[in-house]
């Protein structure tokens, strides 16, 4: 009973370290230098990536907050929010 027990906690904790390791493998580099847009979709023109980069900065100037834009082709299978996630604590 034991046996089988450590058995299925042990496929349980492989299932999840092999699952976390391919979600973190789709996520972007962290652009260098780092930016507030990273628009890897291509969906801003320059002068909007301009903008929206000069709004951010002001914005994390002027408060203790900071927002970075990231947009995306595809997400690799996973959902918005996890890879939302991944990028936060990657990044």
């Amino acid at each position: 009973m034991r046996y089988l027990l450590v058995n299925k906690l042990f496929a349980t904790l492989l299932a999840v370290l092999l699952t976390g390791s391919c979600l973190f493998a789709q996520v972007p580099s962290r652009p260098v230098p780092p930016a507030l847009v990273n628009d890897l979709a291509s969906i801003f023109t320059t002068q909007q990536k301009q903008e929206l980069e000069l709004r951010l900065t002001n914005f994390a100037l002027n408060t203790s907050n900071q927002i970075v834009i990231v947009t995306m082709p595809a997400f690799g299978g996973y959902d918005r929010s996890q890879m939302a996630y991944s990028i936060g604590e990657t990044w």
